[in-house]
């Protein structure tokens, strides 16, 4: 039986990611937006190479909820928050479906 393995540690997205954001909290000096690092956190920790909801449903709920309540408030930061956090669970799972290596079990 293969199964297919991959190790989250090595993901370089989130931290792109990461650095996007705080460099548009910088730019736009909408500070709230730093609300979502751990929001880039909870993406990186529900990616799966397959995309699946069953890993990914905290993220996509993470999501969701911060896209209404930046609606709600109107603020931008929170916003491009909630974007970070779709955004890292949508590329990193994508590099780690690409990073994965098969393994005899």
């Amino acid at each position: 039986m293969i199964v297919y393995v991959f190790n989250r540690r090595e993901l370089k997205s989130p931290l792109v990611v990461a650095a996007g954001l705080v460099a548009f909290a910088v730019w736009r000096s909408e500070w709230v937006a730093l609300v979502g690092l751990p929001l880039v956190y909870v993406g990186w920790c529900g990616c799966a190479p397959n995309m699946n909801l069953a890993n990914g449903c905290l993220p996509a709920l993470a999501t969701g909820t911060a896209l209404a309540f930046g609606a709600t408030v109107g603020s931008a930061g929170v916003l491009v928050a909630a974007g970070a956090c779709g955004v890292t669970w949508v590329v990193a799972s994508a590099e780690s479906a690409w990073r994965c290596w098969p393994v005899e079990w």
